[in-house]
């Protein structure tokens, strides 16, 4: 579909719209916003006249943003501005703060169902069951992958970290991989945890250390010090994501790796936390889950005369209502 004068002309007003709704309170925006747009009309007729597509569209955006917007908030715009172009209507979704990603844990039963709901999307794939990982390395936007210690853990066996060594070296620096969780002992002493991250044979920036919630105050202020991302892991008392005690210790969690603004001092990745409920309370950057790969298979929950016809239409289901959230940009104790 091409640009022409109309929609040119419509973009502006639809984006006024979006951004009161999704942005209200900010007292720069509207100022950047004239001057992006300002800079821009002629631009827009120029390629409308040349029958320029929306790549060039968004290459002739992109250089004159003002400097201040922030990455998130330009890729906000140019994501609207595409809505604009594919006929979508997103602004109806509870956008808020900044854009999580979401990884959805596989392996699935069907590997046409991991196709479909990876496909464009963020994966995680455990070295427990690494079966997928071609898949999720050829179609998804990006992948991380876990050392499957929890696996490991809930069937009370050994690991194996140099096989999970030898499996990261072939993939982890895949262009999609984004990082990978440092090997842990989720039932372990921090003194062992320790030594784990000491034998990573990788540059800090692809790995991601685990603090166990049962764990100390102190070594997550030293994780958060001393790596580029921390993934936090619900164990001991707070095993149960969501529960009254779980929240409590996350609070103090949040008083340590975020500064006195409520923004983190690292980045945060949320093990088992691809849950609307608890995600969209924190100022992770990421978080996964296998609550797609798992619910697309039990019929038992999907009954009514609504039910999606196959197992692929569920999972596209499940991601819509998980994606439709995002974390918050700070960290705030009131709003749980």
């Amino acid at each position: 579909m091409q640009w022409s004068t109309w929609q040119a002309w419509l973009s502006f007003p639809f984006l006024k719209i979006v951004f009161r709704r999704s942005f209200r309170g900010s007292t720069r925006l509207l100022p950047a916003l004239i001057g992006c747009f300002a800079s821009q009309f002629f631009a827009l007729f120029r390629l409308q006249s040349s029958h320029a597509r929306l790549p060039a569209l968004l290459a002739a955006f992109e250089p004159t943003f003002p400097a201040h917007l922030s990455h998130d908030l330009r890729n906000f715009i140019l994501i609207h501005i595409n809505s604009l172009n594919s006929g979508i209507y997103v602004t109806s979704l509870p956008l808020r703060g900044r854009f999580m990603v979401h990884y959805h844990g596989g392996p699935f039963s069907d590997p046409v169902t991991a196709v479909v709901v990876w496909r464009g999307r963020h994966a995680m794939v455990s070295f427990a069951r690494p079966e997928q990982i071609k898949v999720a390395a050829d179609i998804c936007q990006s992948f991380c992958l876990d050392n499957g210690a929890f696996s490991v853990w809930r069937r009370k066996a050994k690991p194996n970290f140099p096989r999970y060594y030898s499996w990261l070296d072939r993939w982890i620096k895949h262009p999609g991989c984004d990082f990978a969780i440092v090997p842990d002992s989720i039932g372990g002493t921090e003194d062992e945890n320790d030594e784990l991250l000491d034998r990573w044979p990788f540059e800090r920036w692809h790995g991601c250390p685990v603090w166990h919630m049962h764990e100390s105050l102190r070594r997550l202020q030293r994780l958060a010090r001393d790596w580029p991302r921390v993934a936090i892991g619900s164990s001991g008392l707070y095993q149960t994501p969501g529960s009254e005690q779980w929240w409590s210790r996350m609070k103090s969690a949040m008083r340590v790796c975020c500064d006195a603004s409520g923004i983190p001092r690292t980045r945060l990745h949320g093990l088992r936390m691809l849950n609307p409920l608890l995600f969209s309370h924190l100022p992770l950057s990421s978080a996964d889950s296998t609550n797609v790969s798992r619910n697309v298979q039990i019929d038992s929950k999907w009954l009514g005369p609504y039910t999606p016809a196959s197992k692929r239409v569920r999972g596209l289901v499940l991601v819509d209502r998980i994606e439709t959230y995002n974390a918050v940009s700070t960290w705030n104790p009131e709003s749980v």
